[in-house]
């Protein structure tokens, strides 16, 4: 546990020292300038801070507000001190933002214990911050084939568009869409239905060549791949290499004359003129030019792509 003192009086740090010195559990900084422990504090490898009330250049109640200020959604847990402690100092010091009050000079009975409880606390907020991370992961995770969701697609997407208008670079976008994967379901049974379809996320991922290519399932049988900084013939290429993709894949099955699974591919490209950016227009505009294009490429009996460029409206 790292633990930093702030105290303008050293006699009082050096007791603080003397109380921990036994304790090799808790690693202590000492610290007698508020403006130099709020700079040990933007590092972030402090578990929990041990503060003065009163200090002659910043007390501790206006330093706390900055350390909260400065930590966002975070809790640094924090100690208040002082060698005065009447009702209404304890009122202000846990209305700040302190968790706990020690009156000095500090005892090491009182002051070990409760290091020990905001210990607790500090392990208590990384599992919840480590569980909301998780969440957060499978609430963008498509549960099938590992890659990202509907709303995991909205969320890259309407990013990738932001940055694209923002540097007004052409944004592109492919819908892939199984060829007779309803005949495919019906001849092979859902489980291998759904094991093609986790093999076909796979083999898409290998298409992704840059970080920012945004790959997901739409539903269904039905994947998206968010191509940033990508002209329409960049994103043609993109799409033959994915109609090669499925050949390699070799899936194969009656139910495709082909005689494996193919797919049929809807290529849109978005290219910025200036104007105002809205995002969730642009991305339904991408995505309905491309559907429409996948439609066209089903029409030719699939195994094929089709593309078009997305009309420009200027606000």
């Amino acid at each position: 546990m790292r633990v930093l003192a702030v105290d303008d009086n050293r006699d009082d740090l050096e007791q603080i020292q003397r109380c921990l010195i036994e304790e090799n559990d808790i690693d202590l900084m000492l610290c007698d300038r508020p403006d130099q422990a709020l700079t040990a504090i933007t590092k972030g490898d402090i578990d929990c801070l041990l503060l003065d009330i009163y200090m002659p250049a910043m007390d501790g109640l206006e330093m706390i507000q900055q350390v909260r200020a400065l930590q966002g959604d975070s809790w640094l847990p924090t100690i208040f001190m002082s060698g005065v402690l009447d009702a209404k100092a304890r009122g202000r010091s846990l209305r700040a933002g302190g968790d706990a009050l020690l009156t000095k000079p500090i005892e090491r009975e009182i002051l070990i214990p409760q290091l020990f409880a905001m210990n607790r606390l500090v392990h208590a907020q990384r599992e919840l911050k480590a569980a909301k991370e998780r969440l957060e992961i499978l609430a963008r995770e498509d549960c099938l084939t590992g890659i990202l969701n509907r709303r995991g697609i909205d969320q890259e997407l309407n990013q990738a568009i932001s940055l694209s208008w923002r540097f007004n670079t052409p944004m592109s976008l492919l819908l892939i869409d199984v060829d007779r994967f309803r005949a495919y379901n019906d001849l092979h049974g859902h489980p291998a239905g759904d094991q093609a379809l986790q093999k076909i996320g796979a083999a898409l991922s290998n298409c992704l060549q840059r970080q920012s290519d945004v790959l997901g399932r739409f539903g269904g049988e039905e994947f998206i791949l968010g191509l940033p900084a990508t002209d329409q013939a960049g994103a043609n290429a993109v799409a033959d290499r994915v109609l090669h993709t499925f050949e390699q894949l070799d899936l194969r099955t009656a139910s495709n004359p082909q005689g494996h699974v193919t797919a049929s591919v809807g290529v849109s490209t978005l290219i910025p003129t200036g104007g105002s950016m809205q995002v969730q227009g642009r991305a339904l505009e991408l995505m309905q030019v491309a559907d429409q294009a996948m439609y066209e490429a089903k029409g030719a009996g699939g195994n094929t792509r089709r593309s078009a460029t997305c009309s420009e409206m200027n606000a």
